[in-house]
């Protein structure tokens, strides 16, 4: 390992003497001095739902909702046996997909390939 991979991983800063952080302290440090109120808009973007919240929130089925994973229309993680969305997720969705019917796997499919071009 040389001093170019152990840099790597810090940021250097130049204020009378060099100051070696590490990037990740940095991040905590910059989290650690948000507001409360940007605290929870930064905790809001993590939240994930599971398929039965998407769908109360859609106000469609569990089984639409895996349908529109499994064309590639709403993309998860697996954690598990569930799948988890993000909220960033639904709202690219809503944008994405407006005016179009992603009611069935037929017309879902023909949306998916009009909106991503293929």
């Amino acid at each position: 390992m040389n001093l170019e991979d152990i840099l790597e991983d810090y940021d250097v800063e130049f204020s009378g003497t060099i100051k070696f952080v590490k990037k990740q302290d940095k991040i905590a440090l910059q989290i650690e001095s948000l507001r409360i109120e940007d605290k929870v808009d930064a905790f809001k973007k993590l939240e994930m739902l599971t398929q039965e919240e998407v769908a109360t929130l859609l106000k469609t089925s569990r089984q639409n909702i895996s349908m529109l994973r499994e064309v590639g229309i709403l993309k998860a993680i697996k954690v598990g046996q569930r799948y988890l969305f993000s909220i960033e997720e639904l709202q690219e969705f809503q944008l994405k997909y407006k005016g179009y019917d992603v009611g069935n796997r037929v017309k879902a499919t023909e949306a998916y390939r009009i909106v991503e071009g293929k």
